[in-house]
């Protein structure tokens, strides 16, 4: 039986308390959030050792995650990722939005959902975060109305469900920045990482993809089969060289729903997270500008690779790129989508499943 409570973590910010809330399964497993930013706090889980760490990189108080520069858990909005040139046209209007990252827009600008307060509610089994971004907020078209539903059940799964719906037609790209560690310390270079995708976005220097598709064979992108993110991160690579590691979007090859998109592990703890998703694309970020001066939770500081998000979207620089999968939310649609993370163990001594696809 999912328990779920809540508390006032003690700040109030445009007169709303900022609040934490815990949901904890029959398995011991519990998940920390909060309405600051619809943000994931924590993951708790057992490991074969006996231990139970936060797997989630992370801030002990409410001020770690209101000064925080790193999108730290939280839901992002109106645009996951980069929009070139901070800017895009919906059939003859232009809109300008926020240049937040040099000329380009980075995670829905000045005015991302990660720093408001979302209103919540409790339907039993979950909690819904709800939010109203007005026309014009962050130069986007459209009174938006945004819910992001967390859900955890007795399988160890952790389902974020996005909706939304707006009375113009608008760009939108919701996902959620968690950074994950499995070994709840140190790095995650010697995590190893599955992704059913043959292909990768190609970027420019600053980020934006060039609209041109890359194949993953033969170069160090290629986790078609288990590989640790360690073995080439630090590889003679250009895409790599401009991003200090991994900060590209994979091409999801969306052929079997039914086994998850990618698997990360490790070993030493023999914790394991399986991703599935609706989106068409999932941006591995390897935490290459980690650089907190805040204390953590579990890690105390937070350095380059100290963890690494999946973060499942709609394809980066999206409205540029006719060819890409369409984001456009008309005033007649619901924008639906899910991620879900399926928390397990691996016994000692076990292989892990790696199959090719």
């Amino acid at each position: 039986m999912n328990e779920i409570s809540r508390e006032s973590g003690g700040r109030i910010i445009d007169g709303r308390s900022i609040d934490l809330i815990r949901m904890t399964n029959d398995q011991g497993f519990a998940v920390e959030l909060t309405n600051w930013g619809a943000t994931w706090i924590s993951a708790r889980f057992p490991s074969r050792n006996n231990t139970t760490d936060n797997l989630l990189l992370g801030y002990p108080t409410p001020e770690g995650y209101i000064s925080d520069r790193f999108y730290m858990g939280a839901t992002i909005g109106r645009f996951a990722n980069r929009i070139g040139n901070a800017r895009f046209s919906i059939g003859p209007m232009d809109y300008q939005l926020e240049a937040n990252d040099g000329k380009n827009s980075n995670h829905g600008g000045f005015s991302g959902f990660h720093h408001k307060v979302w209103d919540m509610e409790f339907p039993g089994n979950g909690v819904i975060f709800t939010l109203d971004s007005m026309d014009g907020e962050g130069g986007y078209p459209g009174n938006l109305h945004a819910e992001v539903f967390y859900q955890l059940d007795e399988e160890n799964n952790v389902t974020i469900r996005f909706r939304a719906t707006s009375d113009q037609p608008t760009f939108l790209n919701l996902t959620n920045h968690a950074y994950f560690n499995l070994s709840g310390s140190d790095d995650i270079l010697k995590h190893s990482l599955q992704v059913r995708a043959r292909k990768i976005l190609e970027t420019s220097e600053d980020y934006i993809p060039t609209g041109r598709f890359i194949p993953v064979k033969d170069s160090p992108f290629d986790f078609c089969s288990l590989q640790k993110i360690g073995n080439h991160i630090f590889d003679d690579n250009q895409q790599l060289t401009w991003n200090r590691g991994y900060n590209h979007c994979f091409v999801l090859d969306k052929e079997n729903p039914g086994i998850p998109e990618a698997i990360l592990w490790e070993d030493t703890t023999g914790r394991k997270i399986e991703l599935f998703t609706s989106y068409p694309g999932l941006l591995l970020y390897t935490g290459n500008y980690l650089d907190s001066p805040e204390p953590g939770t579990g890690i105390k500081t937070f350095r380059m690779y100290n963890g690494l998000c999946l973060e499942a979207q709609f394809f980066p620089d999206t409205p540029h790129h006719p060819h890409f999968p369409g984001c456009l939310l008309m005033e007649d649609e619901v924008y639906d989508h899910f991620i879900r993370f399926r928390f397990s163990e691996v016994i000692k001594d076990q292989k892990i499943t790696d199959k090719d696809f």
